[in-house]
């Protein structure tokens, strides 16, 4: 089974290039898949609570994405073809021990406020 390559690509020099051809492949490669994903027809269905699961064979970055954690999306990008019920089977076994480490992550602070941000009032709804 070919190796996965990881979504982020290794650090650059100091000057912003890529440390070699080969990291500047893997990040061009890794951008495409991504592009890929989000075009994807399946991603509306995520956020009605469905789980997604795409598998891309052909072009320059072969993928598989399946759904986690009920909003992330795990994107495996391959070097080469790739044994889809192998990656499908190891996703599967790992998908666990994923979503608890996602979820474990503490959440990110949101900005301050913004200047003229408004203020909603609530209010109680009618009793009938």
């Amino acid at each position: 089974m070919p190796e996965a390559w990881a979504a982020s690509p290794a650090p650059h020099d100091p000057d912003g290039a890529p440390a070699s051809a080969d990291d500047a492949r893997l990040a061009e490669v890794s951008r495409h898949a991504l592009q890929a994903v989000r075009g994807l027809v399946e991603l509306p269905a995520i956020r009605k609570g469905k789980r997604v699961r795409h598998v891309e064979r052909d072009g320059k970055a072969p993928f598989l994405v399946h759904s986690c954690a009920g909003i992330y999306l795990l994107t495996l990008v391959f070097a080469a073809a790739f044994d889809e019920l192998r990656a499908e089977r190891a996703v599967l076994e790992s998908l666990p021990s994923i979503e608890r480490l996602v979820l474990a992550l503490p959440p990110l602070d949101p900005d301050p406020p913004r200047k003229g941000a408004g203020v909603i009032s609530m209010r109680r709804p009618r009793r009938r």
